[in-house]
């Protein structure tokens, strides 16, 4: 996915998606199109399970540097899982899965 980019390519690709995440999340749109219905088409090739080990690693990533430390983890978890279930569950439709849903926090 990130062969053959920067990292500043990289730094922005990453950018971009959690912005999408977390504005997916305050939306009031849930009709088709949504702000994430581009992502979900291009990545409905992945494994619906490959989006939870993206939230993994962001929740990781926030736990090491944010000093509010699980205040933040917490927050951070409860504000991508909209956006990840929603991509979760149109790879699963593209899959013929039945749909996958986040943990409860």
């Amino acid at each position: 996915m990130f062969s053959g980019r920067s990292m500043e390519q990289q730094y922005q690709v990453l950018r971009d998606a959690l912005w999408l995440l977390l504005s997916f999340n305050r939306s009031d749109e849930r009709a088709e199109p949504t702000i994430l219905t581009g992502i979900a088409r291009t990545h409905a090739r992945f494994d619906p399970r490959l989006f939870d080990g993206f939230r993994d690693a962001v929740l990781a990533a926030v736990q090491q540097h944010d000093p509010a430390g699980t205040k933040a983890v917490e927050a951070w978890g409860e504000a991508l899982v909209p956006g990840i279930d929603y991509l979760k569950s149109r790879a699963a439709k593209a899959a013929h899965l039945p749909p996958l849903v986040s943990p409860a926090r």
